[in-house]
């Protein structure tokens, strides 16, 4: 009975966990990312692409937006944005995808991660833990 009452308060915790990491990552898109990115459903386009439902998606296919060559070329090989390639992107979008527009975010691996399970909720994956800081 103790095993499975600590396993049950184990995986409340990384629920709880979880659920704290997209509410993070909600708050750092907003104060870092928002200001040219949308996440609404629709992926208004705004100075970057709509990043509602990016996790799973091909690299440079969402609706009207105009990708660098390199972007689209990686989404033609069949290149998927991943959490662990989003979370590369953040930290140094060119070394990435060279001659991206994107800017590179000073953000640490934590706010990271926090903004990456918040993208990743929104792609109706489950979202993962934040490292802690």
């Amino acid at each position: 009975m103790k095993v499975v009452v600590a396993g049950a308060l184990l995986a409340w915790q990384a629920v709880a966990g979880a659920q704290d990491a997209v509410r993070v990552g909600e708050a750092e898109f907003k104060r870092s990312c928002a200001s040219c990115h949308s996440v609404d459903a629709a992926l208004t386009p705004m100075a970057g692409p709509g990043l509602h439902g990016v996790v799973g998606r091909k690299l440079g296919t969402a609706p009207r937006f105009s990708y660098s060559d390199a972007m689209a070329a990686g989404g033609e090989a069949g290149a998927v944005w991943t959490r662990e390639m989003l979370a590369a992107f953040i930290a140094d979008p060119g070394a990435v995808v060279p001659d991206t527009a994107m800017p590179s975010p000073a953000l640490n691996e934590a706010q990271r991660s926090a903004v990456v399970a918040y993208l990743a909720s929104l792609s109706g994956a489950a979202p993962a833990a934040a490292p802690k800081a």
